[in-house]
């Protein structure tokens, strides 16, 4: 036994009696062993990192379950009263996470059929809720408004680190009771284990995936209620663009129309949007006066790290009185969408110019012969 484990600790370390071949051998060994044990590290690591990420939104959704099911508020209802005067009609059902982090704007889920969400941490139940949306947003003394779009990249709900961090909003324009921007802009990781904004991806047909309109057609709907109103979404078009301005110059600044002033600005970013969507769905008109919903995430399969890429996802709100089903057997792949410049010096290819129905899009060719 005592000379079976010598033989075997003089196999694995090097000795001076070790031919070259030997030693080679022997050291990249150690190396492998190192790698392994260095990604069982990271594995396990990240494996603990977003089980604590799940606990604290899964804390969160029940609190929200709790006090719009059971009608339980476990606050003080002097604080209650507080957050009512200080928001007033905001919905019982956000008060006390309102009182836990005030930065919250609403609650975002992307519904599936049977009522749970496509999005959003597995609960004890199996059941995903989706997300609160956060806005880091502050009125200043002098009367200026600061904010930030990267507070709550790296920061979780109750402001602690977290590599997944936050679902949040464009802070340039507050979303309140009275107001909300033009076209409402929300961020959110595209996460590896499927959690935050990676079904967000799943829209974007790349190559032409079969999957993805699949996806589509299973989720034609976005709900973004905020702290005061329930708000439903029709899922119209999405795209994949980069967002590296220090290396390229043709970005597509989807993530800077906030407001549509005119009809030109409205026309001018639906057509934008449009060419580069990856499906169509006539039953989804657009026309101006729509309030847009944007989500945001990265998305890197196609060209890797190297250049800073982006799935964005647009919909409109359902019109007053308007009927919130979605046809979603019109809805059909486009087999040509306008990349940029970098795509397709890479993967070669294109553009073969604009090919979507205007009709679409109310009111449009009148602009489009008005422009002319």
């Amino acid at each position: 036994m005592r000379g079976g484990f010598l033989s075997l600790i003089k196999n694995i370390f090097p000795s001076k009696t070790d031919s070259g071949f030997e030693l080679v051998r022997k050291t990249l060994f150690f190396a492998a062993v190192f790698t392994a044990a260095v990604c069982l590290v990271v594995i396990f690591g990240n494996m603990n990192r977003n089980t604590a990420n799940q606990a604290v939104f899964n804390n969160i959704a029940d609190i929200v379950e709790r006090a719009e099911f059971g009608g339980t508020i476990a606050i003080a209802p002097e604080t209650a009263r507080e957050i009512r005067d200080t928001a007033p009609g905001i919905q019982d059902k956000y008060i006390e996470l309102y009182s836990l982090n005030s930065d919250m704007v609403g609650w975002l889920t992307i519904p599936n059929e049977d009522g749970s969400s496509a999005m959003g941490p597995v609960g004890t139940d199996g059941v995903r809720r989706g997300y609160p949306v956060l806005q880091y947003r502050r009125e200043l003394s002098d009367g200026r408004t600061a904010g930030s779009n990267f507070y709550y990249l790296e920061k979780d709900f109750y402001h602690n680190y977290s590599e997944v961090g936050s679902i949040y909003a464009e802070w340039r324009f507050p979303i309140t009771a009275e107001s909300r921007p033009d076209n409402t802009i929300i961020y959110g990781h595209n996460v590896g284990d499927g959690s935050m904004f990676a079904p967000v991806s799943h829209y974007f047909p790349y190559r032409h995936s079969p999957a993805s309109l699949d996806f589509y057609k299973a989720h034609p709907i976005i709900q973004f209620d905020n702290l005061y109103e329930p708000g439903l979404y029709k899922v119209f078009a999405a795209i994949y663009v980069h967002v590296d301005e220090d290396k390229f110059d043709d970005v597509f600044d989807y993530h800077r129309r906030r407001e549509f002033p005119d009809k030109a600005s409205f026309y001018g970013f639906i057509q934008d949007v449009l060419d580069r969507s990856g499906f169509y769905n006539p039953d989804v008109d657009l026309k101006y006066g729509d309030e847009i919903l944007t989500l945001s995430t990265c998305y890197y399969a196609p060209l890797g790290r190297n250049v800073e890429t982006r799935v964005a996802v647009f919909a409109r709100r359902v019109r007053d009185g308007e009927d919130a089903t979605v046809d979603t057997e019109q809805a059909y792949i486009n087999p040509d969408p306008l990349y940029f410049e970098h795509y397709y010096k890479v993967m070669g290819g294109a553009w073969g110019g604009r090919k979507w129905d205007l009709r679409f899009v109310e009111g449009l060719e009148e602009q489009l012969a008005i422009n002319n």
